[in-house]
């Protein structure tokens, strides 16, 4: 693009008719279209009659071209009014809100085990390796020593609840924040010497903690002097354990393992049977020859063991006095805390050997309150405290404070999944790589610079470059601060639409700079003004038809039922509209007003200055702005050439037929990828690739492999007459023919069945043949009893009617009559069944079937499920979104080409890139998920631009099929294929990044372009040349063809050279 060349004396701005006259024609006003071919009575051309979008147009560049600078400032303000609503935008980072579809059913169970289990707990877990070898053995003494110290460490964390609302949660009232109970010092656990409040969810009287240190009771003394034996030991007797020793079993004189290497003629396990007096007797006997030896009173040595120290509470159970519950152990899995591989902890002849990883977990008890930022509920104390316990592991991120402060352990290298996690680096995956946008940015003007204009210090466009990318800002401000007066919120992925910004706005800025550049080369003597408007009333009419068709797509898109994708489509689909309107109030009178500084030979951007050279339009000196290439000069029309030979190669015979064979080749591997790509989405895949919450996963993948844990709830109702059904249900779990989701290795925490066992041994209680109650009121009444006593591992399994019932203090005098409000049981999926996203969908929905017909109201619920709810609707959602905008295509493009013979190819070339694009995603390994159904409505929008702005300009040609379709090709070919190469250039960084969204996009977006640019740029021309017949010359058209044109070279005719007449004669 340019501006005529200073040697011409541009003749002053005439509107209407006077440029008209000039022109040698008459002005295209609706009214003479309509006479001069009032002969003519078909539907199609009374509509192109009606939609004569050339007229209006030509209309609005006059209008646009009196007041350049009134339109500038419409520009910012429109920009500033509608970008205020930034201040109002608030963001959604919730992988529950963005990627649940509304109104799924894990979304109503979420909010029922919200409701009537609140506050319960949030995991954290984390992985330990050896940090100076990772091949090395864990279980090595000095490894279990670290990691004791680093859990004292975190234990001794302090979190100011009151602090952290006057920093961080300002917005919540101090009565709120009373009332949640947030006030004061937390830490994990409870010291009332230093008033200390316990943040941990407790079992009984204990913490809850899953870690290896258990096997050794957390016993400062006893971790201290471990050998690898003591190690050994302890663990290969853990499984065996059935009570809770008072001393350590890291040891081989463990009275708890063997009395009797203390009491030769005591019980081996009397420790461990501890049911009758003898056992009782013999076992505080071992313990107390242990401890004389261990931890001497009179301190001839120092103490071996802190159990030695309190054994009141173990004594005191020898005469019955204490519940046998309380001295009773829930051991865990050795190969859920330690593991060298897929089979656990490596072991010969039955003893431990070796492992190579190490991995436990705190349980925080949650306490929660409404955050009106968020629109949730949110732990402002379990976060800060999961922040401070992260740190201490020596894992940082950018939203902790004082992330420099985080030292981390000598010997331990941590990696960790905590209930804050999921969220913040949710939200980090895409900050993350927005580096990469400020690139694309950067690579975007360097190629405007470069093929907007000609290569010239005066013709240059490097002030135009900076227009269009002001454009691209300014409409994805202008778009998300007018979302945030709607009420749409602001997720991640919205940062994506600044590339398809990109590549629309750079396209139509290409279509308007190209349709400047040909009228100022064919009809050099009219002013900047009427060039300007010339190039609004053709170039404005292809800019439109793209841009309501991308338009409105995305807006009925928003429609969609996923929050993210509804989010996406409606912001993009405003942006569209920003990025259309602004290419009319800026770009244009800013191409104006470049187009009169290249008239007074002044340089590009530097425009004080003037160059003491001419600087013809058709003849670029080399270089840009103020800078020249000494001398060189670079050829002009290389685009226009190439696609004048392009062209006449393609619509020959025997291109054509090569052309088709070829596309209809490509065609079928698209619909091949199609009928295989499947739906798949998982969470973690949104964090990049060096997130430790990704390499967790990752490791506890490969040493822990388990599926996925669940619960099945059930909701109030009659307990006692439902008997027969609870026992069912527990049955159900268990049973791998009539289950066979289910892992039988792990194990099912079935409540019911452990009360009914407890009942068989109760005297004076009736049970029928089938081992129920027979009375209610014993039902309730030893389920209250049993619940506190031998049933407490169960008591975050069962809640009362009367919570009295649950209180360990009150429960005696507790209406116990009421009944049960809920339960739960819990199981746990195979691994099979949770690989792949349409397995995991149909595994919930099978479930969830049965469940429901076993007891009715029951149902199985994982905050798992809440995702898995997506891969069972988004390939629906796809093809739904797909219809619509397939639907709108055609309305619009039908509207605005209102010719049968060519739109009917556009839609055609759009199906057929679309179709492609999806197939061949899946031959580049990406499937189905939200993120990937964003990208792909992203390419039906690029796939309608380049076919429409080629289609459009056919329509505008004439003479027959092959000739219309060459000179389409060498007028819009150069920017369609710069809009192309533009939008490559945006996106090429990404194929570097470590987030999943944009490697995704990067994909998405790379097969778009070159697809849709060979489909826009080669197929239709050539389908256009067989079946896009001929049309004669208008009377404009004659007085134009006087002048010099361009022949299919893309060349004047006083410039052509005798291979191309020839090929023209041809």
């Amino acid at each position: 693009s340019g501006a005529i060349s200073p040697r011409v004396n541009p003749v002053p701005y005439r509107e209407g008719p006077d440029m008209a006259a000039e022109l040698g024609t008459t002005p295209a006003t609706p009214t003479a279209m309509a006479s001069a071919e009032s002969k003519d009575e078909s539907f199609g051309a009374r509509l192109r009659q009606a939609l004569d979008l050339e007229a209006y147009f030509e209309k609005m560049g006059n209008f646009i071209v009196k007041h350049p600078w009134k339109f500038i400032a419409v520009t910012f303000v429109l920009t500033i009014a509608c970008g205020y609503g930034f201040t109002i935008l608030e963001d959604e980072n919730r992988p529950d809100k963005l990627w649940v579809p509304e109104g799924a059913i894990a979304l109503e169970h979420k909010d029922y085990v919200d409701a009537v289990w609140p506050g319960e707990l949030s995991y954290n877990a984390y992985i330990a390796l050896p940090k100076d070898d990772p091949d090395a053995n864990i279980l090595e003494p000095k490894y279990i020593e670290e990691l004791y110290r680093m859990d004292e460490r975190i234990r001794a964390l302090v979190v100011d609840g009151d602090a952290v609302r006057t920093e961080n949660y300002t917005t919540v009232s101090a009565k709120a924040w009373e009332d949640a109970e947030l006030t004061g010092l937390w830490s994990y656990e409870e010291d009332k010497k230093d008033d200390l409040q316990n943040k941990c969810f407790e079992f009984g009287p204990e913490c809850g903690q899953a870690s290896i240190l258990q096997i050794f009771d957390s016993d400062e003394r006893v971790i201290k002097g471990l050998s690898f034996k003591d190690i050994q030991t302890a663990i290969d007797f853990w499984p065996d354990q059935t009570l809770a020793c008072p001393v350590t079993i890291a040891s081989g004189k463990s009275p708890c393992i063997d009395a009797t290497k203390w009491v030769s003629t005591a019980n081996k396990d009397a420790c461990q049977n501890y049911d009758n007096a003898q056992d009782r007797s013999d076992c505080r006997t071992a313990v107390a020859l242990y401890c004389a030896e261990a931890c001497p009173e009179d301190g001839s040595s120092k103490c071996k063991d802190s159990g030695c120290k309190d054994l009141g509470l173990f004594y005191a159970g020898i005469n019955g006095t204490i519940p046998r519950v309380v001295y009773s152990v829930g051991t865990f899995k050795v190969n859920t805390v330690a593991s060298a591989g897929p089979d656990g902890i490596n072991k010969r002849d039955g003893k431990t050997v070796s492992a190579n990883v190490l991995r436990g977990a705190y349980l925080l008890r949650t306490t929660e309150v409404f955050v009106e930022s968020s629109g949730s509920n949110e732990d402002p104390v379990a976060d800060a405290w999961e922040a401070k316990a992260l740190c201490e592991l020596g894992i940082t991120s950018e939203v902790f404070p004082n992330q420099e402060d985080c030292p981390g352990s000598d010997l331990l290298d941590f990696t960790a999944s905590f209930a804050r996690s999921f969220t913040d680096e949710f939200g980090a995956a895409i900050q993350g790589d927005i580096s990469a946008l400020a690139g694309s940015f950067l690579g975007i003007f360097v190629y405007l610079a470069v093929f907007l204009s000609a290569c010239d210090p005066v013709h240059s466009m490097l002030g135009m470059s900076l227009v269009t990318i002001i454009i691209v800002g300014t409409s994805y401000i202008a778009a998300l601060g007018l979302g945030a007066y709607f009420g749409l919120r602001n997720g991640a992925l919205n940062n994506n639409i600044p590339f398809l910004l990109l590549g629309l706005g750079v396209d139509d800025a290409f279509v308007l700079a190209g349709e400047f550049s040909k009228v100022t080369r064919e009809r050099p003597h009219l002013s900047a003004e009427e060039r300007v408007v010339m190039a609004v009333k053709y170039g404005g009419v292809s800019v439109l038809i793209t841009s309501v068709t991308d338009c409105l797509a995305f807006l009925v898109g928003s429609s969609t039922a996923l929050p993210a994708l509804s989010f996406f489509c409606a912001f993009a689909g405003m942006g569209i509209i920003f990025c259309f309107v602004f290419q009319l109030t800026f770009f244009v009178p800013c191409l104006l007003l470049n187009a009169k500084r290249s008239e007074a030979n002044r340089y590009d951007i530097l425009c004080c200055a003037t160059s003491k050279r001419e600087h013809p339009f058709d003849d670029p000196r080399g270089g840009c702005c103020f800078f020249s290439c000494c001398g060189v000069k670079f050829p002009a029309h290389t685009l226009e050439k190439a696609f004048g030979h392009l062209g006449r190669a393609v619509t020959s015979v025997p291109g054509k037929a090569l052309v088709l064979f070829a596309f209809v080749a490509t065609f079928a591997g698209g619909i091949a990828g199609v009928t295989q790509i499947y739906a798949d989405f998982k969470l973690e895949w949104f964090f990049p690739d060096d997130s430790y919450v990704n390499r967790f996963l990752t490791i506890n993948e490969e040493y822990f492999q388990t599926g996925t844990p669940f619960s099945v709830y059930t909701v109030e109702g009659d307990y006692f007459k439902d008997q027969k059904k609870l026992k069912d249900l527990g049955n159900f779990l268990r049973d791998e023919e009539r289950a066979p989701w289910i892992d039988q290795r792990e194990d099912v925490g079935d409540w019911f069945k452990a009360y009914l066992g407890y009942a068989e041994d109760l005297s004076g209680v009736d049970l029928d043949d089938d081992g129920l109650f027979e009375d209610e009121d014993t039902f309730y009444k030893e389920l209250v009893d049993w619940y506190h006593d031998e049933g407490s591992e169960y008591s975050s399994s069962i809640k009362f009617v009367d919570e009295a019932c649950e209180d360990e203090d009150d429960y005696k005098d507790c209406d116990y009559a009421k009944g049960i409000n809920a339960t739960k049981l819990d199981a746990t999926f195979k691994l099979e069944f949770t690989n792949l996203g349409t397995d995991r969908y149909e595994t919930m929905i099978a479930l969830r079937a049965a469940v429901a017909d076993i007891l009715p109201g029951s149902f199985p619920y994982s905050p798992q499920f809440l995702f898995w709810e997506e891969t069972g609707v988004i390939q629906a959602e796809l093809v739904n979104n797909l219809i619509v905008c397939g639907i709108v295509i055609i309305v619009i493009i039908g509207l605005l080409i209102p010719h049968i013979r060519v739109s009917v190819w556009v839609v055609t070339a759009i199906f057929m890139t679309v179709v492609n694009v999806v197939g061949y995603l899946h031959w580049w390994d990406v499937t189905i998920s939200g993120v990937s159904t964003i990208y792909i409505l992203i390419s039906v929008g690029l796939a309608v631009d380049y076919s429409a702005h080629v289609a459009h300009v056919f329509v505008l040609s004439t003479g027959d099929s092959d000739k219309r379709a060459v000179d389409a090709m060498v007028r819009i070919g150069p920017s369609v294929f710069n809009a192309v190469g533009s939008t490559m250039v945006a996106v090429v960084a990404l194929s570097f990044s470590t987030s999943f969204v944009f490697r995704v996009f990067f994909k998405a977006i790379c097969l778009t372009v070159t697809l849709g640019g060979v489909h826009g740029l080669v197929f239709l021309p050539v389908v256009l040349s067989i079946f896009g017949g001929s049309k004669e010359p208008e009377a404009d058209d004659e007085v134009v063809a006087k002048k010099p044109q361009p022949d299919g070279n893309g060349l004047p005719d006083t410039e052509r050279d005798a291979d191309a007449q020839s090929a023209t004669s041809n």
